[in-house]
């Protein structure tokens, strides 16, 4: 696996603490994409502390308002989540497509 892909899959791990549904998804994504397990875990333990700490920060600071505000963001991000994963499943196509079109070309050819 290109070293992009690893690193882009344990941010997509960290990330996944945050967001509703990313949470549920990101453990099979990363063993889809054959992220090493020790990766993975660190990914999921710093994601994990990152998250606790900043809703914990963040409930001391707003009080009561701050149940109703992180409930309402992570619907948020998970609808941007989901419009960048469409761009870039498209691109990622666009890209596959053109590969294939130019190793069909060099085979003929």
């Amino acid at each position: 696996m290109p070293p992009t892909c690893s690193s882009v899959t344990a941010r997509t791990v960290f990330a996944g603490r945050f967001v509703a549904l990313l949470r549920i998804l990101a453990g099979p994504l990363a063993g889809s994409l054959r992220l090493h397990h020790r990766r993975f875990l660190l990914a999921n333990a710093i994601g994990a502390a990152a998250w606790a700490g900043a809703i914990t920060l963040l409930g001391g600071l707003l009080g009561t308002a701050a149940q109703s505000w992180v409930s309402g963001v992570g619907w948020v991000l998970l609808a941007v989540v989901v419009v960048v994963a469409l761009l870039v499943s498209r691109r990622l196509h666009r890209m596959f497509e053109e590969r294939v079109a130019q190793f069909s070309d060099e085979s003929r050819g």
